[in-house]
């Protein structure tokens, strides 16, 4: 499963720690092991009027479901309510924006709408 979040952090504060503090989160958010979450690419953001002043980031981030049925479980766990209770016990972030839809994918993804 795949989703785009944004942060109110620099991409310069969100660091190692907090990168793997953000991971524990969206496990624990999405009910699967931390060594499932993946992310895949962080951007910084800026305003369209001011390039140099810094909004936040973007955050990209992968969590492997073993299958349909849990992807599902993701999926509906992974609102923005949750991640953002799970983030403000460890980041005491609480601004989380979800830019794109929850994409499930897992094993055998392809497979169940090549039909």
């Amino acid at each position: 499963m795949k989703l785009s979040l944004s942060l109110a952090i620099t991409k310069d504060d969100f660091d190692d720690a907090k990168q793997a503090k953000f991971m524990e989160s969206i496990a624990r958010a999405a009910g699967a092991s931390p060594a499932d979450v993946a992310i895949d690419n962080i951007e910084a953001l800026s305003s369209v009027r001011r390039r140099l002043l810094a909004l936040g980031v973007r955050i990209d981030v992968s969590v492997k479901a073993k299958d349909k049925a849990s992807a599902d479980a993701m999926g509906a766990s992974l609102t923005v309510g949750n991640i953002n209770d799970e983030l403000s016990k460890v980041l005491a972030l609480v601004s989380v924006r979800v830019f794109a839809s929850v994409v499930c994918m897992y094993p055998g993804f392809r497979a169940a709408f090549a039909a």
